[in-house]
């Protein structure tokens, strides 16, 4: 434990000497970011850096928009390695978005959309909370309740008219899973009666033993 602090407090020192040779041009925390960048570039030589997690670093406050918009310059004043490209991320990110949305149009849960995807359950949350924000979609307890009582209202008319579950979600485009979530509901209310069976008549027993 002692040698870990030892460590620690002599590359703080170490990093802190290097800091005052280059004070002189920019400001601090610009100095800081240049050293975080030549450490870099030593640990990972030919890899461009992550700017976001150098903000973090930085041991005054500022914002990865402004880190962005200096390290160009600062990385050719000191020649240092590039800053890793937005373009893919963004671009991955977008996908994930559209696949969540239209699953989330569709009436999937968080944990269907996680089933349904290969996206984990703090990606789905993330992109609802991304399409929430940018106002694509509502919050769960929001979304499309005129929806809702619409499909309620088709529903209990097939229900009336002897319509199973299946051919309910057919007829009606949804998926077999709302359709009986929909239906228990329904029947919690009491606004629908269970289905029996339906007996089948002498004719109809006769051709089947036939």
């Amino acid at each position: 434990m002692g040698v870990e602090r030892e460590t620690v407090i002599r590359e703080k020192r170490s990093r802190g000497h290097r800091i005052e040779q280059v004070r002189e041009a920019i400001p601090m925390w610009q100095s800081e970011l240049v050293i975080l960048a030549k450490e870099h570039a030593l640990k990972h030589p030919g890899e461009p850096v992550n700017l976001a997690s150098f903000a973090r670093q930085l041991e005054k406050p500022v914002s990865r928009e402004r880190v962005r918009q200096v390290y160009p310059r600062i990385s050719a004043e000191n020649d240092l390695p590039p800053a890793q490209s937005h373009t893919g991320r963004r671009y991955k990110t977008i996908i994930k978005d559209q696949q969540v949305l239209e699953l989330r149009q569709q009436g999937f849960s968080t944990s269907e959309i996680v089933q349904s995807s290969s996206l984990s359950h703090s990606e789905v949350e993330l992109s609802i909370a991304r399409l929430i924000k940018e106002g694509k979609t509502k919050s769960r307890n929001l979304i499309n309740r005129a929806s809702v009582k619409r499909d309620e209202d088709e529903i209990m008319k097939l229900r009336n008219k002897g319509k199973g579950n299946k051919e309910i979600a057919r007829r009606l485009h949804l998926r077999d899973n709302r359709v009986n979530k929909i239906i228990q509901r329904l029947l919690r209310q009491g606004k629908i009666e269970r289905m029996r069976a339906k007996k089948r008549s002498k004719e109809e027993i006769a051709i089947f033993d036939a």
